[in-house]
């Protein structure tokens, strides 16, 4: 999944006033030109304009978080969070960032289906079995979403039977017939 965290420069346009507009950066080395953005020319394609006047933010899920206005510190920012965030997903310790619409998220999925299970009346027993079996597969399953494990619309033929998580996505759950 691609998280991006993109370097904008908020500056004021002549008679358009004040603008979030990207940062432009050096093709060879990928570093951000200090001062530097891309603005749409009446041709529509983008032009390098220099603008030491503004500050620089970090756009991430439509949100804008100040940087500063050192375009370089902005860059080592942005990496920062880049980094956090990278090893927060893959520690488990946040949930997945917006994902695309229409995608649900396996743990999202689960918890679902559990509060729909309770809600049903089922026997707390039968809904810690369940527990048993999906806690472990959403935890240590490779993919983000229902829709990403093949062949299957819900969470209901892996509680049903071990046979899905045998096709899921090569995650080897201790105890299961895929890891035998």
């Amino acid at each position: 999944m691609a998280t991006k965290f993109s370097i904008y420069k908020y500056v004021k346009l002549e008679g358009k006033g004040w603008r979030y507009l990207k940062a432009a950066f050096h093709e060879k080395n990928g570093k951000i030109k200090p001062d530097v953005v891309l603005v749409k020319g009446p041709n529509g394609k983008n032009a390098e304009e220099k603008h030491p006047e503004g500050s620089c933010f970090v756009n991430f899920n439509n949100t804008w978080i100040p940087v500063g206005p050192d375009a370089l510190e902005a860059q080592h920012q942005r990496k920062l969070k880049l980094n956090r965030f990278e090893f927060a997903r893959l520690s488990g310790d946040a949930p997945f960032p917006a994902m695309v619409e229409g995608r649900t998220p396996l743990a999202t999925a689960a918890e679902k289906y559990f509060s729909n299970c309770e809600a049903r009346g089922l026997d707390p027993k039968t809904i810690r079995a369940y527990r048993s079996a999906v806690d472990p597969f959403v935890a240590q399953c490779k993919k983000a979403c229902v829709e990403d494990v093949e062949g299957y619309d819900s969470l209901s033929p892996i509680i049903a039977g071990s046979s899905a998580l045998k096709h899921c996505c090569s995650c080897h759950i201790p105890g299961t017939p895929s890891s035998s």
